[in-house]
C-alpha cells in the first residue's frame, strides 16, 4: 500500500512540458513548466505537443487557465493509474482482533470517571509498515450516540467517528479512513490513542469484555489506558494511566507493508512510466477527438500510424523494430511491480 496524497505530490512535476514557441500556444504556466527529472512529455512522441492537445480538446473555447488545469489533471491522473497498476496488491503481515472473548457469567460494568479512555496503539518505528483500523466493536449497557476519537501524541485529534450503540448488544462499525503510520507528512513518531470521553456517555456505561486471549501482534503494540479530561476534546497527557481494561472496545486491525517512503525517496523510478502513460492518454484523445480543424485533419490522416504506434504488441514485418506505447507501458509497470513485490520474506518487527 501507499499513502496517495504524499506519493502523488512527490511524483507530480517529475516530468514537465516545454513552453511552445508557436504564437498563440505559448500559454503554459506554473507546475506545467516544471521538470524535476529534466524529462519532458513532448519528447516521448511528436504527436504529444501542446498544439495537438489544445486543438483536439473537446472544449474549443477552453481558457488558458482551464487548459493549464487540464494538463495538471492529465498528469495526476496518469500518476494515479500507474500507482494502481504497480501496487495492485497489499503485503498483509497480520490481520487480527485485539482479543478473543468468551460469554461472561456475569456483566462487569466500568464506572464513568470523567476520563478519556480506550487503547493506546504504538506502531513499529519503521516507516515501511502501517496499521489499518478495519472495525470497532463496542459493548455498552444503554442506548447512546457518541463520538470515538483518535489522538496522536504530538498532533492532537486526527480522527473522529459518530457511533450509536444499543443496550447490551455488541455493535460493529466498519472503518475505512484511519491509517496508523509514522510516515505521515506531519509526524514521524509518536503513539495513537483511540477511545471516547466518558463524559459523553451520560448514565450509560461500558461493559467490560470478558477476554479469553489477548492478541500478540508483530507490527504494533497496544495497551488499555485512561486519562483525565481537561476540557472539550482535551485530556492531560501526563495523567495517562495504563491498565488491562478494554473499556467496552475491541478492534480489528491489519498490518501491511507501506511503500510510501520508498516511493518518495526514489521518484526517478517512475519517470518513464509517467511519460509513457501521459503519451498513451494524449494519443488516445487525439485518435478519438470529435473536433474539426486543421490539426485534427492532419492527425486523422496519420490515424492508422498513430493507432499502430499506440497499440502494437510486438514487432511486425511492417514495423519490425518497436512495440507500441501501451506495450512499453505494460512492461514498465511490470518492471516496477517486480522491484517492489519481490520474493524476499518480510522481516517481522518484534515489539
Amino acid at each position: 500500500m501507499f499513502q496517495s496524497d504524499l506519493v502523488i505530490s512527490s511524483l507530480f512535476t517529475r516530468v514537465g512540458w516545454r513552453q511552445p514557441t508557436l504564437s498563440g500556444y505559448d500559454i503554459l504556466t506554473g507546475n506545467n513548466l516544471i521538470s524535476k527529472s529534466g524529462r519532458y512529455f513532448d519528447d516521448f512522441h511528436t504527436a504529444v505537443s501542446i498544439k495537438n492537445i489544445k486543438d483536439t480538446h473537446e472544449d474549443a473555447d477552453i481558457s488558458n487557465a482551464n487548459f493549464n488545469a487540464y494538463l495538471e489533471s492529465l498528469q495526476k491522473a496518469a500518476i494515479v493509474r500507474i500507482l494502481q497498476g504497480v501496487f495492485n496488491k497489499d503485503i498483509i503481515i497480520e490481520n487480527l482482533q485485539l482479543f478473543s472473548r468468551r460469554e461472561p457469567k456475569e456483566v462487569t460494568l466500568i464506572e464513568n470517571e470523567n476520563k478519556f479512555c480506550g487503547f493506546k496503539i504504538n506502531v513499529a518505528n519503521d516507516s515501511s509498515y502501517a496499521v489499518r483500523l478495519n472495525s470497532l466493536s463496542l459493548l455498552f449497557d444503554g442506548d447512546k450516540t457518541f463520538n470515538m476519537y483518535c489522538f496522536h501524541s504530538f498532533k492532537g485529534k486526527i480522527w473522529e467517528k459518530s457511533v450509536t450503540v444499543s443496550a447490551g448488544v455488541e455493535t460493529v462499525f466498519n472503518i475505512d479512513d484511519l491509517l496508523l503510520s509514522i510516515s505521515s507528512s506531519t509526524y514521524k513518531a509518536g503513539d495513537f490513542f483511540i477511545g471516547y470521553f466518558q463524559e459523553d456517555l451520560g448514565d450509560v456505561r461500558a461493559i467490560d469484555y470478558d477476554v479469553c486471549e489477548w492478541a500478540c501482534p508483530s507490527i504494533f503494540g497496544y495497551r488499555g489506558f485512561k486519562a483525565d479530561q481537561t476540557g472539550p476534546l482535551t485530556y492531560d497527557v501526563d495523567s495517562v494511566v495504563y491498565n488491562d481494561l478494554n473499556y467496552g472496545i475491541n478492534m480489528e486491525l491489519t498490518s501491511v507493508r507501506d511503500f510510501t517512503q520508498v516511493i518518495i525517496r526514489n521518484p526517478s523510478m517512475f519517470d518513464e512510466a509517467i511519460g509513457l502513460q501521459v503519451t498513451c492518454n494524449v494519443i488516445e484523445n487525439i485518435i478519438y477527438s470529435i473536433r474539426s480543424n486543421s490539426t485534427e485533419r492532419i492527425n486523422k490522416e496519420q490515424l492508422g500510424s498513430l493507432y499502430t504506434e499506440l497499440n502494437q504488441d510486438m514487432p511486425t514485418d511492417t514495423v519490425p523494430y518497436s512495440a507500441g506505447f501501451k506495450n512499453r507501458l505494460k512492461r514498465e509497470i511490470q518492471r516496477l511491480n517486480k522491484n517492489f513485490f519481490n520474493d524476499d520474506k518480510v522481516t517481522m518487527y518484534q515489539s
